[in-house]
């Protein structure tokens, strides 16, 4: 647990900060990482999220939908 080296298992989801034009407009004049997580607070939806993981297996990804049944 902790990190992403082989034969770990991990939850995690992985954010699209281009996600809408307006999420990809203010990220883009962020000023640090602090900025651009705020603006995915406010602005973000379920179109940020481009895929999710469990236990290390892809089980949702934005572009082909659920990859486990």
């Amino acid at each position: 647990m902790g990190n992403f080296r082989p034969g770990k298992e991990a939850d995690f989801t992985v954010l699209d900060f281009t996600a809408t034009e307006t999420l990809a407009r203010r990220t883009e004049v962020a000023k640090d990482f602090t900025e651009r997580l705020f603006a995915l607070m406010i602005l973000g939806d379920e179109r940020s999220v481009a895929a999710t993981y469990a236990q290390g297996l892809l089980v949702h990804d934005r572009d082909n939908g659920p990859a486990l049944t």
